[in-house]
């Protein structure tokens, strides 16, 4: 039989409660129920009848001390005895439920299918581990102890895909598998939206894998106790997509993966709950902006930071954390709340497109190109081909290397085929603008100048260009 104090810690990892106190004159163990309003205490001790109607009755004095000390109106206290001995009594009295039963394991009392997997294969601790663990002082320990299967399902589906990127790259040499999943701008604007989700699964490699897991692990299992594993998943799909979603508004270039966008989601609900139940704990909130500090110090040393994508999942957060507690909130903020979620999903996803996208291979070929690399260069256009996904920029960089080549030709083909595509990129305006001075065709060379947003050029060449022909006009 198990002791008391490892019942009360597998009570506590299993169901919503949490501990409360340890009485040591008796050897109780008091447990709570702050949502349904309930108590529960466990001992080894066994009492003689006339001890049980003494302890009913004593409980039944004591309700409104008891309720002033947890702070809610409780509404039943169940005492458990750890023994073989039958015992089960049950009294009400003033709308207070007390009963009295004995167990010989807890599967009579824990109804979750996982705690009944993991009884036979688990041993047992010291009695100094749970009471350890149970009398800890640490604010985050009551999350750690709890059983979160939905935080543990989304590390191991972490785990699985970065496992995947690691074989196909470096075993099965394809470079591609992140690329197809991995958040772009011009990739979701050509309707690729299953990325906005499978970026969430990504990492750049082991040291990024393990910073966002052991954030995850935590932030995970705080609010999964606090809403729930349906709740948590919800959470961390919608805030990784609308993360994402949100960074494409500022980042046109490149490509954007992790899972700290949903996981700065998770936090922004978690600083909801703590602002909104007045459970502001100074040492709690160091310990927690002391972690996300470290990661995101950490996380920059080895990657890249998405850091509009951490913002807004911080913003989605906090919007969910207030539509999670709708009785908290009036239902004026209610509404608001989501109205401020449907309208900045919309404007993040109308701004997106107003963006000018570059694709990532586009962008690498055109570096190459000035480092004068041009194998280097003609392997990234050769990569947009085979992917079927050529823009102007692409025929662009062909131009270009047919140039290198001699083939002037099939180069002028090139630019020309570039600049119908897109007649505003100032990439492709400069050749043509140039090719157009040489040919003296000053009509035209002011239409397509007419046509540009001369505050957003950033191409001085092309800028000089421009003064030159507003001066051959004046």
């Amino acid at each position: 039989m198990i002791s008391k104090w490892q019942a009360a810690y597998e009570i506590i990892r299993f169901t919503n409660y949490s501990f409360f106190n340890y009485d040591n004159q008796t050897g109780v163990i008091w447990l709570k129920d702050s949502h349904a309003q309930k108590l529960l205490t466990v001992t080894d001790k066994i009492p003689s009848e006339e001890e049980l109607e003494y302890i009913s009755e004593n409980i039944f004095n004591s309700r409104d001390h008891l309720s002033s000390l947890v702070k809610f109106k409780i509404t039943s206290i169940r005492n458990i005895y750890l023994t073989d001995q039958k015992l089960s009594t049950k009294h009400k009295q003033n709308g207070l439920k007390v009963s009295h039963k004995n167990v010989q394991d807890l599967s009579g009392i824990l109804v979750n299918p996982f705690y009944k997997l993991e009884v036979n294969h688990k041993k047992s601790k010291p009695d100094k581990y749970y009471i350890r663990r149970l009398m800890s002082g640490h604010p985050l320990e009551v999350f750690m102890m709890k059983f979160t299967p939905m935080t543990a399902f989304l590390i191991t589906m972490n785990l699985i895909i970065f496992l995947m990127a690691l074989f196909k790259v470096h075993i099965s040499n394809d470079l591609m598998f992140v690329n197809r999943l991995a958040v772009g701008h011009s990739e979701i604007i050509d309707g690729e939206l299953y990325r906005l989700l499978t970026s969430a699964f990504l990492h750049v490699g082991v040291e990024h894998f393990l910073l966002n897991m052991a954030a995850l692990y935590i932030l995970g299992k705080v609010v999964e106790t606090l809403y729930g594993s349906y709740r948590l998943i919800i959470a961390y799909v919608s805030t990784g997509i609308l993360s994402s979603l949100f960074s494409l508004m500022f980042l046109t270039e490149g490509i954007s993966l992790g899972a700290s966008g949903a996981i700065y989601g998770l936090l922004g609900i978690a600083v909801v709950h703590l602002l909104v139940y007045k459970k502001v704990n100074v040492k709690l909130l160091i310990q927690i902006g002391m972690i996300f500090i470290l990661i995101s110090l950490l996380t920059s040393v080895f990657s890249n930071v998405n850091h509009f994508a951490h913002l807004g999942g911080l913003v989605f957060g906090m919007i969910l954390g207030v539509l999670y507690n709708p009785k908290a909130f009036k239902k004026r903020w209610y509404i608001s709340a989501f109205a401020a979620l449907i309208v900045l999903s919309i404007m993040s996803y109308i701004v997106m497109y107003e963006e000018d996208p570059v694709r990532a291979y586009d962008q690498e070929a055109l570096n190459s190109i000035e480092d004068e690399d041009y194998d280097r260069a003609l392997s990234y256009v050769n990569l947009t081909v085979q992917e079927g996904q050529e823009t102007a920029l692409t025929y662009y960089a062909l131009g270009i290397l047919y140039e290198q080549a001699g083939d002037m030709e099939k180069s002028e083909e090139y630019m020309q085929m570039s600049f119908e595509m897109n007649s505003t990129n100032e990439h492709l305006v400069k050749p043509r603008l140039l090719e157009l001075r040489k040919e003296r065709n000053y009509e035209e060379m002011g239409t397509i100048i007419e046509s540009l947003d001369k505050n957003d050029i950033e191409d001085e060449e092309l800028l000089l260009l421009i003064e030159e022909y507003e001066g051959y006009e004046q």
